[in-house]
């Protein structure tokens, strides 16, 4: 215990050992051992707490007689070079954060000497309380029990749960004293088993995980069978490997011989007798982890904890490996290295098992979600006959004759591994009938090490252990039965079928469901039953209330039930950044309520400053709706300080000072850093290419980085726009031109500008005039208010003839533009050029155009030019010398000799 409480506190941890092993205390005498941190509590131990408790339990049953374990805490210093504590040398140096080892000795003989603390005589004859901080509260009537406990127990029982959850609960609330922010990180409790109370009350009530130490004789093998059959009684079904570990010590240095390894093999035939079956596989449930701890004469013969002073030996690896185990972090590693040597694949193997731990909430008591599984079959249908299921059986494992293995259980733990993708599951069914039967036993030696090793899992880790086991199981339906397999996967807990019962407390696996049930089926009904199972699931949990909120505004698009959904979860936890920002964008998008928005981006990022992906939004906000510039670029620049390499804040901002600060370099730089962040994103793909195109006139770079724009996303349709407006601009490539329009259109029906382009590529490059009359049309349906539209379709309608449809469109993009001044042009001149009459002062609105400098240049105005004389309207060469001007790039001093144009 000592070995893996140091091991912690070189961590940085504030670890408590608490010696409760009244009969070899050793911990108690450690030379260790500095004074108490709490005055009241000095010369004491945890064994006048529990003369206290019971002391107050003879007198008066109906109360609790509680000595606050803080207050019999000590100092356990970090022992020097020669073993001898160090005090000035603190846990933790070496990892750049101060651990604390404490610890809660057994006894000091308190009960044995005379004095003040040993309470008076009283009055009556009866002595008084032993400590003058006794605490005496009457038991509370109903402590929270957990799952399936508490409902037949004795009132002796009853009250040591109590004494455990007073003792839970003291501790929780001890601060460090010159860190009052830090609290005890782990506790570790040493108890001896054969004292029944403290067995009930460590080993029921108390902890979280144990680790039973036997050595390898028969007498020890005894004691573990007894030991193991009262803890049946404690520890569900499946949920061995996840709450107990065996550790066989002392084991000699020489455990291949075979005497050594005949008694190891007689512990683990004990083990596999004693496990039981579960019901919902038929399977028997995995056995607790096993460890070993090896024999070293140094354990002997010093003090100190040899995990730190000594951390090479084989002792300090094996006390490293039962520490990770106890703190539920266990790494995959060794697994997946096994499945990549024997199998040589590749496969994504649980690359993130480790991850930081969730914050607990109060949550319905839930299981580990490995246990429970299915048998391999569960997806094929419930009415197949027990023939038709061994014939399918047979048809998946073709193994050779004379290799004995028992096929469903080879299915079974094929079927739940998640260290395999559904590829490498098929390839081993199809390898099957070449395997030998060293490789078959290999593979099932993975599948049982995977499946206990996940079993040993802290809680924190479990919903991402459901998520994933999730995906697979639902992988496995669809190899065996197809998209009813599938099917049947998502909609069986809602026809009374729960193949997966442990997973339904969990929101995590209805929402996933929801998800796949909209992705994979157009099955209204059934959608909506799973949607009111995980709204129900979710209740007051806020990550969950938010994932559905965000479901339903981009899925399904029922508003009014995202934002009653993101208003609970906001309820539920108001500091929440994730809702807050994700609800500030709902009222931005959707609501159009700017001033809630503001207020709900504000929350966000004052529950998170360093939020990058709501710091970005923001500076949008800022941008676009307040058009705050400063305060724009201020939240860009905190965006990309808390992620120096967030892509899509850093192109966001590379626009924000291409287009509204005006510095290039910076943009430029920008750009660079977004692509590096995301090579793939094809956004800023898109948008750097047009930069490169527009502003650095570097039409290589930019159609390399059009390509890798629509490469990343073939169905980008404003880059596939873009790409097009530019193959036919500055390539003349003409065909491939009009397939990127084409692809364009398809991937968006309803892209105004892209219908708008393709129009006139019609009009202009093919001269199919029904075809660019269509696009325009479709242009003009889909945005009603797109000014260029409107005058190019003007443009259009008066080139063919058709002056009142186009003087229509004229006066609807005239009253859509009044800042365009490019487009102003054009339209002045379609006014001029057509209608004079109706547009009297066109011609002199032209004029002031013209001089203040603006131009459209490269627009054809010569098929107007060509009506004018087909008309043979008096103005021609006016209108002439105006299209050269306007479109040309020609001298607006050509005009100053028109007596025309002097008038105007």
């Amino acid at each position: 215990m000592s070995n893996i409480g140091a091991y912690w506190a070189e961590r940085g941890e504030i670890v408590l050992m608490i010696d409760m092993d009244l009969t070899a205390p050793g911990l108690s005498y450690s030379p260790l051992l500095g004074e108490w941190l709490h005055e009241d509590g000095t010369n004491n131990g945890f064994s006048d707490l529990l003369e206290t408790y019971f002391r107050g339990r003879a007198t008066h049953p109906d109360q609790l007689h509680f000595l606050p374990p803080r207050h019999l805490i000590r100092e356990v210093h970090r022992p020097g070079p020669n073993g001898l504590p160090q005090k000035e040398m603190p846990w933790g140096k070496k990892h750049g954060k101060r651990g604390r080892l404490l610890a809660i000795d057994a006894i000091q003989q308190r009960w044995s000497r005379h004095g003040p603390d040993q309470g008076e005589p009283s009055t009556d004859g009866e002595q008084s309380d032993p400590v003058p901080y006794l605490i005496r509260a009457n038991l509370p009537n109903a402590i929270p029990p957990e799952e399936g406990w508490g409902e037949s127990e004795t009132a002796e029982e009853h009250a040591l749960r109590a004494l455990a959850l007073a003792i839970r609960t003291d501790l929780e609330n001890w601060r460090d004293s010159e860190v009052p922010s830090r609290g005890i990180d782990r506790v570790l409790i040493d108890c001896r088993t054969g004292f029944p109370e403290l067995v009930e009350m460590t080993l029921g009530y108390l902890s979280d995980r144990m680790v039973l130490v036997a050595g390898l004789n028969e007498q020890n093998r005894a004691g573990m069978r007894h030991l193991l059959e009262a803890l049946k009684s404690r520890i569900g079904i499946g949920e061995f490997p996840g709450t107990l570990r065996l550790v066989f010590s002392p084991v000699p240095r020489s455990d291949d011989e075979m005497h050594v390894i005949n008694a190891r093999k007689a512990c683990e035939r004990i083990l596999e007798t004693m496990m039981r079956t579960e019901s919902s596989s038929q399977a028997r449930e995995s056995l607790p982890s096993i460890s070993l701890l090896h024999y070293t004469p140094l354990l002997a013969t010093g003090d100190s904890p040899l995990v730190i002073t000594q951390p090479h030996l084989l002792y300090a690896q094996e006390v490293r490996e039962i520490a990770r185990w106890l703190e539920g972090n266990y790494r995959m590693s060794g697994v997946i290295e096994n499945v990549k040597e024997r199998l040589d694949e590749t496969a994504d193997l649980l690359a993130s098992a480790i991850q930081k731990e969730q914050k607990k909430s109060s949550k319905p008591k839930r299981k580990n979600p490995v246990i429970g599984l299915p048998r391999w079959d569960w997806p094929l249908p419930p009415e197949m006959d027990p023939t038709a299921r061994e014939a399918k059986r047979d048809a998946l494992l073709a193994f050779a004759p004379g290799i004995a293995v028992d096929r469903d259980q080879f299915l079974n733990g094929l079927s739940w591994s998640v260290s395999m993708s559904i590829e490498d599951k098929e390839k081993i069914l199809k390898e099957t009938e070449e395997m030998s039967e060293f490789r078959v036993q290999e593979l099932r030696t993975i599948f049982a090490e995977e499946r206990q090793k996940f079993l040993s899992m802290d809680e924190s880790l479990w919903e991402q252990l459901l998520q994933r086991f999730r995906d697979h199981q639902m992988d496995w339906a669809r190899l065996l039965a197809g998209q009813e397999g599938v099917k049947r996967f998502l909609t069986a807990p809602l026809t009374g079928d729960h193949p997966h019962q442990n997973w339904e407390l969990w929101p995590a696996y209805w929402i996933a469901n929801v998800y796949d049930m909209h992705d994979e089926f157009n099955d209204a009904p059934r959608l909506a039953l799973l949607l009111d199972k995980a709204i129900e699931a979710a209740h007051g949990d806020p990550n969950s209330l938010g994932q559905l909120a965000v479901f339903l505004k981009t899925k399904t698009q029922d508003m009014d039930r995202a934002e009653e959904l993101y208003q609970r979860a906001i309820d539920a936890d108001p500091r929440n950044a994730i809702n807050l920002g994700n609800f500030a964008l709902f009222m931005q998008d959707v609501r159009k309520n700017m001033d809630y928005a503001e207020e709900l981006f504000q929350r966000a990022i004052e529950a998170d400053p360093q939020h990058a992906n709501h710091l970005g939004n923001f500076a949008l906000f800022m941008h676009k709706v307040r058009n705050n510039m400063d305060y724009a670029e201020e939240l860009f620049q905190r965006a990309i300080e808390a992620d120096p390499r967030h892509a899509t804040n850093l192109g966001d901002f590379a626009l924000f000072m291409e287009t509204v600060r005006n510095n290039m370099d910076r943009a430029e730089d920008l750009y660079q850093r977004a692509i590096e962040a995301d090579p793939r994103h094809a956004h800023h793909l898109g948008n750097f290419a047009v930069f490169m195109e527009t502003v650095r006139n570097n039409m290589d770079r930019a159609e390399e980085l059009y390509q890798r724009a629509i490469e990343a996303d073939p169905r980008y349709a404003l880059h596939l726009g873009n790409f097009a407006l530019f193959m036919q601009k500055v390539r003349n490539n003409m065909d491939y031109a009009e397939e990127l329009y084409q692809r364009a259109i398809e991937a968006d029906p309803r892209h105004a500008n892209n219908l708008g382009n393709f129009a006139g590529f019609m009009e202009d490059v093919r001269n199919n005039i029904d075809r660019a009359e269509e696009l325009y049309q479709r242009a003009i349906e889909a945005d009603p208010r797109h000014a260029n539209n409107l005058g190019n379709f003007s443009s259009f309608l008066l080139a063919n003839g058709k002056r009142e449809a186009g003087l229509t469109r004229l006066q609807a993009a005239f009253d859509l533009a009044p800042k365009e001044r490019e487009l102003q042009v054009e339209l002045l001149f379609y006014a001029a050029t057509h209608a004079p009459d109706a547009y009297p002062r066109a011609l002199a609105e032209l004029k002031e155009r013209i001089q203040e400098g603006c131009r459209s240049p490269g627009w054809n105005l010569k098929t107007h030019v060509e009506i004018a004389r087909q008309r043979q309207d008096p103005r021609l060469e006016l209108l002439t010398r105006l299209a050269a001007v306007i479109s040309d790039g020609a001298d607006p001093a050509i005009l100053e000799e028109l007596p025309l144009w002097q008038e105007a």
